[in-house]
């Protein structure tokens, strides 16, 4: 399940080839971390890959592609928002 922006899409370590509808229907996203495929938390956007999740290939983390620098701060915009959503609920 989508719920917010995904970090993958802006990961150098993303197997582009393997890209689909976030629905997971059909084959599930790739990268060098998950070669399986990417857990939903991380691609579905809940879990910032820049830590740790578990499982990852060699402990392979987040990559940031600076030709697709605009997706990380898109997911950063996201996560200030998430954050400040959090604060006013507690």
């Amino acid at each position: 399940m989508q719920t917010g922006p995904s970090i993958c899409l802006g990961c150098l370590r993303l197997v582009r080839n393997t890209l689909v509808d976030l629905t997971f229907e059909g084959e599930q996203p790739k990268c060098e971390a998950y070669p399986d495929g990417i857990p939903v938390e991380i691609y579905g956007g809940s879990f910032d890959h820049r830590e740790p999740f578990g499982g990852e290939a060699e402990g392979k983390l987040f990559l940031p592609d600076p030709n697709r620098s605009f997706v990380l701060d898109r997911y950063e915009a996201y996560l200030t928002l998430r954050r400040a959503s959090d604060e006013g609920q507690g």
